[in-house]
């Protein structure tokens, strides 16, 4: 999950646009909180 974060921080890094950069690392950022609090709710 970690990896996939840091991944995450060096496709950031590769976009110059930074309205788009922004815009993916929001969607990222709600899609890891969902699989947070379901990784959680897990037994």
């Amino acid at each position: 999950m970690f990896t996939i974060l840091l991944k995450r921080l060096f496709m950031r890094k590769k976009f110059k646009n930074d309205g788009l950069a922004a815009m993916v690392m929001n969607q990222e950022m709600r899609t890891f909180k969902n699989a947070k609090t379901r990784f959680v709710k897990q037994p």
